[in-house]
């Protein structure tokens, strides 16, 4: 009798946490414009995971609530990272000395 209800309660869940990471990834991809998809071109995308702890400390030192959705490197070893902080997605560029490229929104 106690199968069901957790049961239940477990395909809730399963169906608001897949509900919720369909709309951020759409959120995501809504916001990648064509002109960050042509110069990707020379980017290759890497786990977010692999960017460096340097770059990630400079990151959340400019942005606290940051989280690197998507990262990107290229052959001199710049990042492209698409960043979504609360409800926001940037995208930046910073070199391996920890040093922006571009201006971001977020200054």
């Amino acid at each position: 009798m106690m199968k069901s209800p957790i049961l239940i309660i477990v395909l809730i869940a399963t169906m608001f946490i897949t509900k919720h990471t369909l709309a951020f990834q759409q959120k995501v991809s809504e916001n990648v414009h064509l002109s960050d998809l042509i110069s990707c071109n020379s980017y290759t995308e890497i786990h977010p995971k692999q960017v460096v702890s340097k770059i990630k400390k400079v990151v959340h030192r400019q942005f606290p609530n940051a989280i690197i959705a998507i990262a990107y490197l290229d052959r001199e070893g710049t990042y492209k990272l698409v960043l979504t902080v609360d409800k926001d997605i940037f995208t930046v560029y910073i070199n391996t000395k920890g040093e922006w490229i571009e201006p971001n929104e977020l200054k």
